[in-house]
C-alpha cells in the first residue's frame, strides 16, 4: 500500500489485433502492435538492475489486454484486498486496451522513484507515474470505480456466469 504505479515504456496506442476488438467488436483487424528490438531489450536492462536493485515490489507486462488488464490482474491477485487508484490524463480505449509492446507496469516506493527515473534517462526509456496503491480500491480515473473483492468475484465467476446464463437459453 501507498506504492506509486508507474508505466514505463513508449505510448504507442495501438489497437490492431487486441483482444479489446475481439472482444467488444468482433473484429480480428490492424497491425500487430510495433517491435523494436533493441527498445524492448533497453527496457529489460532497466527492469533487471530495478529488480535487483530492490527498487521494485511488482511488474507486470501490458501485453494481453494491455495497460487496464494487466493493472486489473495486479489488484485481483495481489495479498489482501490492494488495489490502485490511476489516473492517465489524457486517456483512450488504445492506451487502456492496445497490446503496444515494450510496456511494463511497476510499483515500487516513493523513495526509489528517483533511481528508477535515472535507469530510464540512461537506458531511453519512458517512464510514466501513473497513480499509487490503495487498499481495497481501483479506480482509473473517467473509466472505472470498484472495489478490489468485486473487480475478483467478477473474475473468477465469469465462466461460471456465462455458463449459468446460456443453460438458462437451452
Amino acid at each position: 500500500e501507498d506504492d506509486v504505479v508507474v508505466l514505463l515504456g513508449p505510448d504507442r496506442r495501438e489497437l490492431g489485433g487486441s483482444e479489446y476488438l475481439k472482444q467488444c467488436h468482433d473484429l480480428i483487424s490492424g497491425d500487430a502492435p510495433a517491435l523494436d528490438l533493441d527498445e524492448e531489450k533497453r527496457l529489460h536492462k532497466v527492469l533487471l538492475a530495478a529488480i535487483r536493485g530492490g527498487l521494485v515490489h511488482s511488474a507486470h507486462d501490458c501485453a494481453e489486454g494491455g495497460l487496464a488488464v494487466a493493472l486489473a490482474e495486479k489488484a485481483i491477485t495481489s495479498a489482501g484486498s490492494l488495489g490502485a487508484t490511476i489516473d492517465l490524463g489524457d486517456a483512450d480505449t488504445a492506451l487502456l486496451f492496445g497490446e503496444s509492446q515494450t510496456r511494463v507496469v511497476v510499483s515500487l516506493a516513493q523513495e526509489h522513484v528517483a533511481a528508477l527515473q535515472q535507469l530510464c534517462h540512461e537506458h531511453s526509456i519512458p517512464m510514466k507515474e501513473i497513480g499509487n496503491v490503495v487498499n481495497d480500491r481501483f479506480d482509473i480515473a473517467g473509466f472505472l470505480s470498484t472495489d478490489v473483492e468485486t473487480l475478483r468475484d467478477r473474475y473468477e465467476n465469469a465462466i461460471p456466469d456465462i455458463v449459468h446464463s446460456e443453460a438458462h437459453v437451452l
